[in-house]
């Protein structure tokens, strides 16, 4: 399982068998920081019943939520802007054979899904994806700083921010 798609795992509603899922994928994740807070996350979710989980996810992500999941929401809020970004990551993720699995596309499920299949992901996704990461981090920092899913977000920020750069890189390399 590469990184985004161990993310993708990790931001799915919870689910009995989850953390044995995330457990097993742990060695294939290639990089150390997100290893550590994948480590991190399933020692503080190791105590946590089914339903505590899923009352914390609920929290966190979804009712009145810390951190909402979208990024085109961290970017755009409720405009029309957003709709038209998630026309085009629908599309895209559909090229891409990706499912949203009853969300939202620029929910972090199929968003991190689409950034495991696509090759190259499409620039758009690309250019929010570090801001939105970054805002629902601090989001989260402000206002529950002892979350369980923190450093998981603070770890997909740096593992994001890695990823745009080695595209744009790659980028600049084929204009030459």
């Amino acid at each position: 399982m590469g990184n985004f798609k161990m993310l993708a795992e990790v931001f799915r509603y919870p689910y009995s068998g989850q953390l044995e899922v995330l457990r097993e994928g742990l060695e294939t994740v290639g990089d150390p920081r997100l290893r550590a807070a994948l480590k991190t996350f399933l020692e503080r979710m190791r105590t946590q019943s089914l339903d505590e989980r899923e009352m914390l996810f609920t929290r966190t992500f979804d009712l009145n939520p810390v951190a909402a999941p979208y990024l085109g929401w961290h970017i755009w809020g409720e405009d029309f802007k957003r709709a038209a970004f998630m026309a085009r990551l629908q599309q895209e993720q559909r090229k891409w054979g990706v499912s949203a699995e009853g969300e939202l596309p620029d929910h972090l499920v199929p968003v991190f899904e689409y950034l495991e299949a696509a090759d190259p992901p499409g620039e758009e996704v690309l250019q929010v994806l570090v801001p939105a990461l970054s805002e629902m981090k601090n989001e989260l920092q402000k206002q529950d700083p002892e979350n369980p899913y923190l450093p998981v977000l603070a770890a997909a920020l740096r593992v994001a921010e890695a990823f745009v750069q080695e595209r744009l890189q790659k980028k600049e390399e084929e204009l030459r």
